[in-house]
């Protein structure tokens, strides 16, 4: 998932906590215990925990945020793509359930606002998964 900005933007410090959202995969272990992991990296998500990481533009692209922990502005946004993506590749996610957590990027994050394939999202160095507030049965 890469954030698409302008070349101009520079990192902001979240002066608050910013609510956003992320869609997650839901599986289940060999104990039959939820899982949940991002659709991309496949990283497995503790929801309460903070997650780190580095801003990078992508090589070649200064424009692109490809390092990053990315969400969406809105549960809406995120649900919605969360379903597009299965639909329109749907043997990716298998008979998957997605998740939409909400989130907060926290106050003192660095972060970029910008575009993932049309849809207001962030990329930040610092994200806190607070709880999930939507689960969809994609199958």
């Amino acid at each position: 998932m890469c954030l698409s900005i302008n070349p101009d933007n520079k990192p902001q410090t979240a002066i608050t906590d910013i609510v956003c959202y992320k869609f997650l995969k839901i599986e289940k272990n060999s104990k039959n215990e939820i899982l949940y992991c991002t659709p991309y990296i496949k990283d497995k998500v503790i929801i309460g925990n903070t997650y780190k990481s580095k801003l990078k533009h992508e090589r070649y692209a200064r424009t692109d945020i490809e390092i990053g922990l990315h969400s969406f502005l809105t549960q809406v946004v995120a649900s919605h793509y969360a379903s597009i993506i299965y639909v329109a590749d749907y043997d990716w996610y298998g008979h998957a359930k997605i998740a939409i957590a909400k989130c907060i990027i926290p106050k003192g994050a660095k972060y970029y606002t910008g575009y993932f394939n049309g849809y207001d999202s962030y990329a930040s160095n610092e994200l806190t998964y607070l709880e999930i507030v939507e689960d969809l049965t994609l199958a």
